[in-house]
């Protein structure tokens, strides 16, 4: 939500009306705002903001996490909310924010490292038989290489060299802003190789 929005529609200091009168947000992020609110918060959604307190909310996240939902979903949820919350102090419609001291869930920032399955890698092969043959190549340098998108988008034939078999991804276009020198293995090599030459012959 915008402060602008928000300004206008505390006044209400109802979520229900706090979402279905903010006309002044940008659609996308109105949009986006009140989907999540009125997803998230279906039982809090017809209390007033006074009324909302960090037992309701905490029963509310025991619910959520006991559904399966996961903690990163949890606490987007929950910003949403304290953004609100936040605003209504700010416009004097709350003495204090009611919800400072409930604190995000702990999310794993690591992430889990999944590979396909044997039934996926042969549906996505499938389905690469009618793609264009860039399209293959960009898969199998994905699949073998470990490449993000961007570093697809960005890939050079300087970047490749046949001879030490070896691809080179440059530091402005990691993530990490770091170069890497990643091996080429036969199938990644191979695929290449035939797509440089049919450029250069095509």
């Amino acid at each position: 939500m915008s402060i602008r929005e928000v300004a206008e529609v505390l006044r209400h200091s109802d979520i229900r009306v706090t979402m279905r009168y903010a006309h002044l947000a940008p659609e996308n992020v109105r949009a986006a705002t009140r989907q999540r609110l009125e997803a998230a918060f279906p039982d809090l959604s017809h209390k007033r903001l006074t009324d909302i307190n960090p037992w309701l909310v905490e029963k509310w996240r025991l619910a959520r996490l006991k559904a399966g939902i996961q903690p990163a979903t949890i606490n987007r949820d929950l910003t949403a909310l304290k953004a609100c919350l936040s605003m209504a102090v700010t416009w004097g419609e709350l003495d204090e924010r009611p919800l400072a001291d409930v604190k995000p869930c702990k999310v794993d920032n690591k992430g889990v490292v999944r590979y396909l399955s044997a039934a996926e890698d042969t549906r996505l092969e499938q389905a690469l038989l009618s793609a264009p043959e860039y399209l293959q190549v960009m898969v199998v340098l994905a699949k073998h290489c470990g490449l993000r998108r961007g570093e697809l988008f960005n890939l050079k034939w300087s970047d490749v060299n046949p001879h030490t078999k070896q691809l080179t991804v440059t530091g402005d276009t990691t993530k990490s802003g770091s170069t890497r020198h990643i091996p080429l293995n036969a199938v990644a090599l191979t695929a290449l190789r035939t797509w440089k030459h049919k450029s250069q012959t095509t």
